[in-house]
């Protein structure tokens, strides 16, 4: 079982990823753009990863609120 999560794992796919409110658990990866174009929006409530990445597409994490909690953080 895979315990990740890929936003825009294509390269023709645009993904938005809204949390304002609650929680999201990732249990080991969140992949942003993996090739196509990716955006998470944190606001508010909590995000919890294992490791918060980037992929080789177009990706954009705005923190504005809320709480990250991430035992790694790998952007390239």
């Amino acid at each position: 079982m895979e315990l990740r999560l890929r936003l825009a794992p294509a390269g023709a796919n645009t993904a938005v990823l809204d949390i304002t409110n609650g929680w999201l658990k990732v249990e080991n990866t969140l992949e942003i753009a993996k090739a196509g174009t990716g955006t998470v929006n944190l606001s508010g409530g909590k995000l919890r990863v294992g490791t918060l990445t980037n992929g080789g597409g177009t990706a954009s994490f705005n923190f504005t609120g809320g709480t990250l909690a991430a035992d790694k953080v790998a952007f390239t």
